[in-house]
Order: C-alpha cells, then structure tokens, then sequence
C-alpha cells in the first residue's frame, strides 16, 4: 500500500500524466509483477488502504477519492466466499460503495460519462 500511494503522489507531484497515473493507480489492486488483481483479504486490505490515503481529498478538486471507492467497491466485491466464490455480505458491502460512488460522479463529475456507465453496470 506504501508503494503504492508513494508511486500516485510522485505522479501528482511532477505532473507526469494521465498514463503513468494510470500504470501507478494500478498498483491499488493489480501485481506490478504480473497485473493479475489481488483478491480476498490481501484486495480488501488494499482497497480500504487505498480507501484511507483519499478519504480525505475534497471531492471538487480531486478524484483520487471516488477512484478509492471503485478499488475498495472491486476489492469487496471480488472477496471469496467460502468455496473461491462470491461472499454475499461483501457484494452488498460493495453495492452500497459502489451507489455512493455513482452519486459523487453524478453530481462532481456529470461529464465523466465512461465510469458513469461503468458504475450503472455494477
């Protein structure tokens, strides 16, 4: 998570862009070494790590914070049940996640139509 949150803040710090934003922001919930994506516990202990890092990010100038609540949303909704599957109390977890989530981009960022889109899906 350290790393992580290091990696976005030199991106941010020195303007580098939106694509080594993108490389970086990965590592929330994707291996850097082989880009699969955590799951279970190690996913939810980095969603709601990155959760925390953006909590406190004003939703106007920054959207770092609603992107924390789509890797918190995934990493719940992608929690194992007993049998490798689906655990239906994390999937409810992160269906409410995901309604705040489409509630701050409906009302911060309207014109950000492909994660409105995305979040209607979930």
């Amino acid at each position: 998570a350290e790393q992580a949150k290091i990696l976005v803040a030199e991106v941010e710090e020195n303007k580098l862009g939106d694509k080594a934003l993108d490389e970086r922001w990965m590592r929330w919930y994707a291996c850097n070494q082989c880009e699969q994506w955590y799951h279970g516990k190690a996913g939810c202990a980095l969603g709601w790590a990155c959760w925390k890092t953006y909590a406190g990010r004003p939703l106007e100038t920054s959207t770092r914070r609603v992107e924390a609540l789509m890797v918190l949303g995934n990493a719940l909704f992608m929690t194992g049940g007993e049998r490798g599957g689906i655990d239906p109390e994390s999937a409810k977890m992160a269906l409410k996640v995901y309604e705040v989530a489409l509630a701050v981009r409906l009302k911060h960022y309207p014109w950000d139509t492909g994660n409105i889109i995305t979040l209607k899906g979930n």
